[in-house]
């Protein structure tokens, strides 16, 4: 068996550490290696709103063009849709957010809007893909009726032992 060269077996040190290195930064998401990254949803006055991430690296590739977005409380009850085919899609920057129900100029949306139910888990996806490995956004949210009558939007984590679940949206 022959001795590895000095300058290799200094080298294996520091190559593990940045391998270590790249694989927490690329982790903050592990959405990012099925091709979709994490979308925005924030609260407006009792309605979602959705964006694209403000992180350090996704803004980097930012403004994104927005072809589509999807609202759907599963797979067959699609709560609202738009898309820009044929016109071309519009660029949405991180920071922006379009409120549910609310049709973008030029979108076009097959149906009217559904009403959102309280309680219920919704997901939403936005059609923006990205010259890298992200071909679009989605994230998970519910509305939580409060107690004096109004509606709240929370975004849904995935949690291991309970897995997607809207229980933080129940009265």
């Amino acid at each position: 068996m022959t001795a590895l060269p000095l300058t290799r077996m200094k080298r294996a040190p520091a190559i593990a550490k940045a391998a270590a290195l790249c694989a927490l930064v690329g982790i903050s998401d592990a959405s990012a290696f099925s091709g979709f990254g994490t979308a925005v949803v924030e609260d407006r006055d009792g309605k979602p709103c959705f964006g694209l991430p403000t992180r350090t690296f996704e803004s980097l590739r930012s403004p994104r063009p927005l072809r589509a977005l999807t609202v759907h409380r599963n797979v067959n009850d699609e709560a609202w849709s738009f898309s820009y085919h044929p016109s071309p899609a519009v660029l949405l920057r991180p920071g922006q957010c379009i409120v549910y129900g609310e049709l973008p100029v030029s979108a076009t949306s097959p149906a009217a809007p559904q009403p959102l139910v309280p309680g219920a888990l919704y997901e939403v996806y936005l059609n923006a893909p990205t010259s890298g490995l992200i071909r679009g956004y989605y994230a998970k949210f519910c509305l939580k009726t409060l107690p004096d009558g109004s509606t709240r939007v929370i975004p849904v984590r995935y949690d291991e032992r309970k897995g997607w679940t809207a229980e933080v949206c129940q009265p």
